[in-house]
């Protein structure tokens, strides 16, 4: 894997931080509808530093088992992140979830609430998957609309 460390910031005792592949990912929920107009749920996983798609699922109901369950995969795939950073939804803020980001090493960031700008990077995934993919689509169900969610280039 190539190393793409580069200083970005200090904090505030002059030691710098590196940001890298890994280093901080960003996660939030994106809802959409079938042709019935039946909701279901996209959680969406995205490495801040190369905004690589990491992981998604695609629910009707999801919660913080579901999250982690999805986290579990993607950090087999990537290796555990130092910051997690996400909004204060019920699934991201149980107690669940934090055990997780312990076992990992991992910080919970929250971005303050009702401030999304905060979690920019995967806002700017929906908006393309939005865009891109879900306003292009009309999903039967549940099923129909799993297979369709494939990585497309266009969204890593």
């Amino acid at each position: 894997m190539t190393d793409y460390s580069i200083p970005n910031r200090k904090t505030r005792g002059g030691v710098w931080v590196f940001r890298t592949v890994c280093f901080e990912w960003a996660i939030d929920f994106q809802f959409d509808s079938d042709w019935k107009g039946r909701v279901f749920k996209v959680c969406n996983v995205i490495d801040e530093f190369t905004r690589q798609h990491l992981a998604f699922r695609v629910e009707r109901r999801m919660g913080a088992g579901d999250v982690i369950e999805m986290l579990d995969l993607a950090v087999l795939a990537h290796g555990a992140p130092q910051v997690l950073r996400a909004d204060n939804g019920p699934e991201f803020i149980a107690g669940a979830v934090g055990r997780w980001a312990s076992e990992h090493d991992t910080l919970q960031a929250f971005i303050p609430p009702g401030q999304p700008w905060h979690n920019g990077f995967v806002e700017s995934l929906h908006n393309r998957m939005r865009d891109e993919l879900l306003e292009d689509n009309m999903f039967e169900d549940l099923n129909h609309a799993r297979p369709d969610w494939r990585l497309v280039p266009a969204l890593q």
